[in-house]
């Protein structure tokens, strides 16, 4: 039996070990785009937020703009940029097109994010046109389309993939703070950060410290490649402070199995934290996360200084305690 043959039955043997990759029809998932799929996406933002690149909060959905109903508005994460999210089922049309833009004059937006099942070349080609005639204006508009897909018989992922996005938007939206608010908020981000890592560094001397950000999150190396250390506020699912463990070190199989062999220890993890932790794997996504969180009931920039300093405290015990803790298992993990 010569070498050829052997190469072809290990191929063989490798392909009935693959799964097919099937496509979903949504509305099998989501039946009805405005009660069911739009409802969704507000409580997976960040599945979206993390494709066009934009952090994306606040948002409410069926916001009236005229004598309209504007699908989804939200705020750019850290500014107060306005957000306009128009969803559609089957092939994009002219008709939401036009809703698109009348809810990005009517808001004022700064960011327009338009989802569809197809995206038609027209459309695809106005939408780039727009991009253009609008980047001196700091306008940044997104044709993302969505699909469904599984594997054999796991359960259904979502799939977004960008089809348009405008030059330079990383700069125009990451651009500085543009209004009073805006550098409030990042000037207060920034001095809670600042004395956090003061407390922190109290508390664990050896911590590299790391500098403070006007975003919304920080996070810190674990001491092993793509396992980091984060805290986080959070509006999604209600305001909080969070501390989290963040799991992205490879593929994202393989990331999956580094958080399923920590999920199996969690009864063990949750007894030397002492408190009830968050396991999320986010199907669908590559990286997973664990996290405990502080309920705040306000945004940030509402919270009166004895609640911050509450918090900062609560982010410093937490975050040595929670690292202390997990960075244990995490470097056990084969």
């Amino acid at each position: 039996m010569g070498p050829d043959h052997l190469s072809s039955i290990e191929t063989k043997a490798m392909d009935s070990q693959l799964g097919k990759i099937q496509k979903v029809d949504i509305r099998t998932i989501w039946s009805n785009e405005e009660r069911d799929f739009t409802p969704w996406l507000k409580d997976n933002v960040q599945l979206l937020s993390e494709k066009v690149g934009v952090g994306i909060e606040d948002l409410e959905i069926e916001q009236d703009v005229g004598k309209y109903s504007a699908d989804m508005t939200g705020k750019v994460e850290g500014s107060d940029k306005i957000v306009v999210i128009e969803n559609q089922y089957g092939e994009t049309n002219h008709d939401h097109l036009g809703k698109l833009l009348t809810y990005l004059s009517g808001r004022g937006a700064k960011v327009g994010i338009w989802i569809a099942e197809n995206f038609r070349e027209e459309h695809i080609a106005t939408l780039e046109y727009l991009n253009e005639m609008t980047s001196k204006d700091g306008i940044a508009l997104f044709g993302v389309e969505l699909q469904v897909r599984r594997i054999g018989d796991s359960k259904p992922a979502p799939e977004f993939t960008l089809v348009v996005k405008p030059n330079e938007w990383q700069r125009q939206i990451s651009q500085e703070p543009e209004s009073e608010t805006d550098r409030r908020r990042a000037n207060l981000r920034v001095e809670f950060f600042t004395k956090l890592f003061d407390r922190y560094k109290e508390l664990n001397p050896d911590w590299h410290r790391v500098k403070a950000q006007p975003q919304s999150w920080i996070s810190f190396s674990s001491g092993r490649p793509g396992f980091y250390y984060t805290w986080s506020w959070k509006s999604l699912g209600g305001y909080r402070f969070a501390v989290e463990l963040y799991i992205e070190p490879g593929e994202p199989e393989q990331n999956k199995q580094y958080f399923r062999e920590l999920l199996q220890k969690r009864e063990e993890i949750e007894q030397q934290v002492g408190s009830k932790l968050d396991f999320l794997e986010l199907p669908g996504r590559s990286e997973s996360r664990i996290e405990m969180s502080m309920p705040t009931g306000v945004p940030f920039t509402k919270l009166s200084p004895d609640k911050k300093q509450e918090l900062l405290e609560w982010g410093a015990q937490t975050m040595l305690k929670f690292s202390t803790t997990l960075s244990k298992y995490v470097h056990a993990l084969d």
